[in-house]
């Protein structure tokens, strides 16, 4: 089968012409292919800073657009790092009205898991049930509220279902307690059953 590359001679640059100066080939292969192009999208080639995209067929004016646009918004994915984890929440519970309530905590060390404290986030996972919208979930670093936009969790029916969200932590405290918090705030009922708390590397 003929092949044509794109663009012709002098390739994309990965430092002027992606998002944020990084090339991820078989992600951009898959957003390629997710446009829906005339032609068959084969691979993404690269050589130092020039990258280019092998082709079935010389591709149409709307297919360079299509593929410029892409270009563009490219960024290389974030990669995490799993340093610690600790499960919090063990049992099913009720979040009550009225303000924030307790619902589980772990004492860790952040230095102890990392070298560049630069890179380290907590990832807070949670399964939920809520009948009606609005309840509310924090994590707090002692006394420090670490979401100040809290994650507010959607109407599910009565069904279970998973959420997560990410903090920045002052991770050169030393040991120090980290907390989730619940409220039902609007929501008529709502309960976890189940949490934990990571650490992760940012790669």
């Amino acid at each position: 089968m003929p092949t044509v590359v794109h663009p012709a001679g002098s390739g994309w640059s990965v430092t002027t012409d992606t998002a944020n100066g990084t090339l991820h080939g078989s992600t951009l292969q898959a957003a390629f292919v997710a446009l829906g192009l005339s032609v068959t999208v084969q691979s993404v080639l690269s050589d130092a800073d020039e990258f280019w995209v092998r082709l079935s067929a010389t591709p149409s004016a709307n297919d360079i657009a299509a593929m410029a646009a892409a270009v563009a918004a490219h960024s290389k994915p974030t990669r995490y790092a799993l340093r610690s984890t600790a499960k919090v929440v063990n049992d099913e519970a009720a979040l009550s009205g009225g303000g924030w309530s307790l619902l589980g905590g772990d004492v860790d060390d952040p230095a102890f898991h990392f070298t560049d404290l630069t890179k380290a986030i907590v990832r807070t996972r949670l399964a939920a049930k809520t009948t009606g919208p609005g309840a509310k979930v924090r994590l707090t670093q002692g006394a420090t509220d670490l979401t100040p936009t809290p994650l507010t969790l959607p109407d599910t029916a009565g069904v279970w279902a998973n959420f997560e969200f990410d903090s920045t932590v002052d991770m050169a405290g030393g040991l120090s307690e980290l907390c989730i918090h619940g409220d039902l705030a609007t929501a008529s009922a709502a309960s976890i059953r189940s949490a934990a708390i990571s650490l992760l590397e940012v790669g």
